[in-house]
């Protein structure tokens, strides 16, 4: 499934900001992929959470009714550090299979700029946007602070994921694929059976 959008890349963010509670700042990066600063306690309207920065790893007490998924990387400027890269891009595949079940994410770190910037950016690639792509659409949501760190970046456009396929949408696939299975099985037991009587 190659996922397209309808973006302008180099104007000013998105304006679709929510506000829950005492204040969430996170903005869309498509539909239904979110991104964002460190989100209040309270209830979300989302089914995953994912908490990219390592000073903000609140526990899940405090979003009742959400999955959350926990990547604590650190930002430092302009730095990478080798131990978070296989964790990020463990929870980009996550969110990017999150994504094709039809959930609603919102991806945060602190102030919602590289951490969630990486993790989102690394998603749209398993989704089939280009690295280039996706860090336009990340930057066109969240303003030119966001993957400021060039290493980040630098993952992003280096990183080859292999795209993800939508699970299939087609109910009526599932019961031929058992009925050939069935026969299969039938005509496997019958065989043995026949040999073992012989």
């Amino acid at each position: 499934m190659i996922v397209t959008f309808a973006t302008k890349v180099g104007s000013a963010p998105a304006t679709t900001t929510l506000h829950f509670g005492e204040g969430l700042d996170a903005n869309e990066v498509i539909p239904r992929l979110w991104q964002g600063a460190a989100p209040p306690a309270g209830k979300l309207d989302f089914d995953v959470l994912v908490l990219a920065a390592d000073s903000n790893q609140p526990p899940a007490s405090d979003f009742p009714g959400v999955k959350i998924i926990r990547v604590p990387l650190n930002d430092p400027t302009n730095q990478f550090y080798k131990a978070e890269q296989a964790p990020a891009v463990q929870a980009a595949l996550q969110v990017a299979q999150a994504y094709l079940t039809g959930d609603r994410i919102l991806v945060t770190c602190q102030r919602g700029w590289n951490r969630s910037g990486l993790i989102v950016a690394l998603a749209l690639q398993f989704l089939g946007v280009d690295a280039n792509r996706s860090i336009d659409l990340v930057r066109a949501a969240r303003g030119a602070d966001a993957l400021s760190n060039t290493a980040f970046a630098d993952f992003v456009r280096a990183f080859r994921p292999t795209v993800l396929t939508a699970p299939p949408t087609d109910k009526t696939k599932l019961p031929k694929l058992l009925t050939l299975l069935g026969g299969a099985i039938l005509a496997a037991a019958a065989f043995c059976w026949g040999v073992g009587r012989r």
